[in-house]
């Protein structure tokens, strides 16, 4: 059985150390920069009948490992049940408040709240609230429709 995790932490202060330059700065230095803002992507509704706008992925940056993209759920709706094949999820909601439903395991969640969604497992997201619920989605590796399947 696969249990949902929902990461609730207090805000703290965080200071680093050292140089941001290290064995790697070479191949960054060889690689621009990418910035997105979600009011410019292109925003799509994706398989499970959330609003989504690409932030950083396989068609603008060219990466396969990871994505990030903006999703909305509007006041009132859910997502269909569906579920990722060979891709990991995190979601971090922004704003908003709903019901995650992760294989038989269902949670309340609101802004700030982090969850982690195991490939293949059957989801969905209920927003509760009257206002759009709004997170990010991380995938790994990086979100590709066709591993988006209904369930």
């Amino acid at each position: 059985m696969v249990s949902l995790y929902l990461l609730r932490r207090p805000r703290m202060a965080m200071s680093f150390q050292g140089s941001a330059k290290d064995s790697t700065s070479a191949r960054a230095d060889a690689v621009p920069m990418f910035v997105s803002n979600a009011r410019d992507a292109q925003p799509f509704v994706a398989a499970d009948l959330s609003e989504v706008r690409p932030l950083v992925d396989r068609l603008n940056v060219g990466i396969a490992s990871v994505s990030l993209a903006h999703a909305t759920v509007a006041a009132g709706a859910e997502t269909v049940w569906h579920c990722l094949e060979n891709t990991d999820e995190i979601y971090f909601v922004l704003s908003g408040s709903g019901l995650v439903f992760v294989g038989s395991e269902t949670r309340a969640v609101g802004s700030g709240d982090t969850v982690w969604i195991p490939a293949g497992v059957p989801q969905k997201i209920r927003n509760l609230g009257r206002d759009p619920l709004v997170f990010l989605c991380a995938c790994g590796p990086a979100y590709a429709p066709e591993c988006d399947k209904p369930t």
